[in-house]
This record gives structure tokens, sequence and C-alpha cells, in this order.
């Protein structure tokens, strides 16, 4: 009977310390897969017993942020902060105190347009409890000339006649992004010799031949050398009466997205007289409205209206041309909903507490105007708030209820969702990664070093007592046999795929497995104390 005992014994001290090798040689995604087995079963009790709770944690204050000098027709960011930091109540709102500035809320960000010349305020303000707000003061101001730029012209030889556009390059900014924060006519430019070459509108105009510098006014350094060149030919000018301006007058609102496609490109058909110099100089009477570039790439920028476009002619600048455009929205004509954290948009299940985020996809793929509508048939189990283009909705009680969501351009455009909205359990979410995280320690580490621990010491008894009398050198034996697993084991891992060893990990085995060798060795000389008194009971009957 000892003889079987001790062959238990030594077979499942092998089994086990097999067990921990063969482990450690799985690969990540199966050694993951077998741990959530482990940690779903015990999830899964603990829910059963235990309810959960959604910890609330109230707003004090909102703190908003940014620049509020905007340059009009540009866009600042502003950033709410909240106190405290880990507030459950994030839900906010951004208003404007009038149609000089438009917010465009992203969460808690808002991107502020500058429409109008003047001063106004933007307030946020909280949607669960609207005394927590805070306002400030916006000015939206007028592009500036810059002052830091260079000159240059396409062509530095010009024909007595002919004209050439100076361009501006300013620093730190690409040209689309400098035509909108800073204004360059505001830079007056001279000649050095008008006689040779005038400027006027930012366009020379050759005179006679000979060479003159074009400069700044107030940045003499910034110049340009000019040469005017003989011409032969007879000069051909403009005839007023004949040339117009073609092409699509309508456009629509700027969309950043697609702004490399959708311009409507205008041109000129200048009759039955073609100039000698057939250059324009573009401009749009509103620039809010709408923007054109050099070559006559019209598109809309920040609000939908009407204006005009003017085209003067570089030959003769006292001819030009007016060509009345609108600016639309591109109205959406399709909607697919996107729902987050996770699946399809029908029949979603989530937990009390959670944040579902409503987004809306139209078609087509230009549409300016993304804002919808989200209501609730129940408030009580799914309440909805706007954010900017999202719709948030906080699930606040089990139960069953509907989304409608709707788009404010298109009413027509509307989808219903359906929603379950389970009880929140003790252990979900990221609550449930940490608890995984325990597991995978408590069992896949500790205790089963534990274990180990047990059976070899065990064995090492059964098998070292009798060739070695002193015992806590077979317990030593035994520690460093477990260090030897632990260390081996983790070494393994970095040769395995999607595992990674740890010293963490080898400090947690060792842990185990010296806690269970101690409570191995004092069970031990508890039965062993028991037995010797045992015997004396014996001898003295």
């Amino acid at each position: 009977m000892k003889k079987a005992s001790k062959i238990i014994v030594i077979t499942f001290a092998i089994l086990l310390n097999g067990l921990i090798i063969f482990e450690s040689c799985l690969p990540g995604g199966i050694s993951v897969t077998r741990s959530n087995w482990i940690s779903n079963i015990f999830a899964d009790i603990i829910n059963t017993f235990i309810p959960g709770s959604v910890e609330e944690i109230p707003l004090k204050s909102l703190t908003l942020s940014g620049n509020s000098n905007i340059v009009i027709g540009t866009t600042n960011s502003f950033i709410v902060t909240y106190e405290p930091a880990n507030t459950t109540f994030t839900g906010i709102k951004f208003e404007a105190g009038d149609a000089k500035i438009n917010p465009v809320q992203s969460g808690s960000i808002s991107y502020v347009e500058g429409l109008e010349i003047g001063t106004t305020t933007l307030t946020v303000t909280s949607l669960v409890d609207e005394s927590i707000t805070q306002t400030i003061d916006i000015s939206v101001i007028e592009r500036p000339a810059p002052s830091q730029f260079s000159l240059s012209v396409e062509n530095e030889q010009i024909l007595n006649g002919f004209s050439e556009p100076v361009v501006f390059s300013i620093d730190g900014y690409i040209e689309n992004r400098a035509v909108r924060y800073f204004d360059t006519s505001l830079i007056q430019l001279e000649s050095s010799d008008p006689s040779i070459a005038t400027v006027q509108n930012g366009v020379v105009h050759a005179k006679s031949v000979g060479t003159t510098t074009i400069f700044a006014t107030d940045y003499p350094s910034r110049a340009i050398e000019i040469e005017v060149l003989s011409n032969s030919e007879t000069l051909i000018y403009p005839v007023d009466t004949e040339w117009q301006i073609i092409g699509n007058n309508v456009v629509h609102v700027y969309d950043m997205d697609h702004a490399e496609t959708e311009f409507s490109q205008l041109s000129i058909d200048w009759g039955d007289t073609i100039p000698s110099d057939p250059g324009i100089t573009w401009k749009v009477q509103d620039e809010l409205v709408a923007k054109i570039s050099p070559d006559g790439k019209l598109r809309g920028y920040k609000k939908t209206g009407m204006t005009n476009v003017i085209a003067i002619s570089n030959m003769d600048p006292t001819q030009e041309k007016v060509f009345p455009i609108s600016v639309l929205e591109v109205m959406p004509t399709g909607m697919e909903i996107h729902v987050t954290p996770s699946g399809g948009p029908l029949n979603q299940i989530f937990t009390v507490g959670d944040t579902i985020s409503i987004r809306a996809i139209f078609s087509p793929i230009n549409t300016t105007n993304l804002y919808i509508d989200v209501k609730s048939s129940d408030d009580g189990v799914l309440l909805p708030r706007i954010e900017g283009r999202t719709g948030k909705v906080l699930a606040k009680d089990s139960g069953t209820a509907t989304l409608t969501v709707t788009s404010i351009a298109n009413p027509s455009l509307t989808e219903t969702l359906t929603f379950e909205v389970q009880a929140k359990k003790a252990i979900d979410g990221e609550g449930y990664k940490d608890f995984a995280s325990f597991i995978r320690k408590a069992f896949g580490h500790f205790l089963l070093f534990g274990a180990s621990a047990v059976f070899s010491t065990w064995s090492m008894f059964l098998i070292l007592d009798k060739s070695i009398k002193k015992k806590w050198l077979i317990i030593l034996i035994s520690t460093l046999f477990g260090l030897f697993i632990a260390g081996g084991t983790e070494l393994i891992q970095l040769f395995v795929p999607l595992r990674s060893g740890s010293i963490i990990d080898i400090g947690i085995d060792l842990i185990g497995y010296i806690a269970f060798t101690a409570l191995t060795v004092l069970v031990g000389y508890l039965i062993g104390r028991h037995r010797k008194k045992m015997q004396a009971n014996k001898k003295k009957d």
C-alpha cells in the first residue's frame, strides 16, 4: 500500500510539472482562450450571486479653453476639461451668443468658425445639470496682413504690354491655408520705376523696355527684379462687350474631404477678339460664401448664400465682369446608421451604464449637412443626447427601448433601432479584463505552482528521506526545483508566438511554490507529531 501511494504521489508531481511546461509552450491565442474559459466560469458564478452597480461620479465644474481671437473665415478649437476628470456625467452642449460664430461639436471639443466681425460669447453647459456652465468671450477679427512672406513671379521677363501676377508665399503655411488666415491685399506693392512697369491689385503691368524692382512698401527687402522685353507684335486688347465668364454658377459648401474634386471650373469666353494677354485676376465679393483660386477653381466656403465672382482683365484692368453664383448644402439622400461599442445596428444588447454612440453615414459621400436627431421610446431605459453630429445614448436601466434616428436636413431619412439593456453585472467590461488577469495569475501561476510544490516536495521527501537526514536540505532542493521550473517556463515563453516571459510572473510562481511548500512541511510536521502522540498513548496502554 505504501509503495502504491508513493507511486501515485510521484506520478502526480511529474504530471503537474509536465502540465506547467506544456502550458508554457502553447501559443498566446490558445493560452488566453483556456484561461478565459476558467475566468468565465468564475465570473458567471459571482455575477449570479452578486449584483453589479454603476458608480456615479458627479460633475462639479467645466473649464473651457482655447484661443478666443478667431480670424474671420477660420476655425479655432475649444476644449472642455471636467472637474473631477473622472466624472461619469460628461454630456455637454455648446451654444453661440449670436450668428457671428458657428460652434461644431465633437465630444468635448468645439470647432468654432468665425463668420462675422465683432464680439460674442461661447457657452458650454452640462446636459445633466444646466447650472454647471461656463461662458467665454469670443472676438472675430479681420484677416491680418502677413509679416513673414516672400514675393515671386512665374516669369521675371515680361513682354512689353503684358502682365504677370505676383505670388505671395507665407512662411509656415501652405497656400490654401495662408489665404484663410492672411489678407495679402493689405500689403502695398510698388515699382522702383513706374515708367517701366506698374503694379496694381497684385499684378505687374509692363509699360516700357527696361528693368525695375517690385517691392513691398513696408518691407523693402521683399522684392523681385522684373525685366520688360521689347515686343514687336501688335497688342490686341479685350473688347469689353465681347467677353464673359462661363462655368457652373452653383457650388456647394466647402467639404475638406472632397475639396480636390468638388469645385466649379470658371473660364473666360473672349468672343471674337482674343487678347494678346488673356490673364485674369479672380475675386469673390463675399469670401465667406466662396473662394476662387488664381486658375478659376470656384469652391463654396463657410456658409450658403449668393454672391458674385469678379473677373478683371490683367491686360486692361478697367474691364471686369460679374458672375452671380449660389452656394448650397449637399443634401443627404440616403442614411446608414453605425452603432458603437459593437456589432451591427439592430437588436443590440448593452448593460446599464454603457454609453452608446450613434453616427450616421450619409450618401452622397460629399453630403455637407451631417446633423441628426435621436429620440428614445423610453428615456428611463435609454436617454439620448446630441453632441454635434453624433448621438450619445446612456443606458440608464434594464429593459427594452427603441431609438429613432432622423436626418435634420432630410427628415424623410429615418431609422428605428431596437436595444436591450441588461442589468449591470458585478464583473464585466473593463472589470472583466482585470478579473481575468487576476484569475490567470491566481490559477495559472500561484495555485498551479502551489499544487506542484505540494506533490514535488512530498515526492522528494519520499525519495530522499533515507539518503538525506537533514530535512531542511530536502526543502531547499524542492525550492530550487520550483525556481528552475518557474524561470525555465518563463524563458520558454520568450520563444513562443504571442507569449512573453515576465520577471513578475516568476515571482508569483515562486511565491506560490514557497507558500505551498511551507504548508506541505507544516502539514507533514503536524501529521508526524500526531502519529508520535498516538504511538506514545499505545505504549502507555
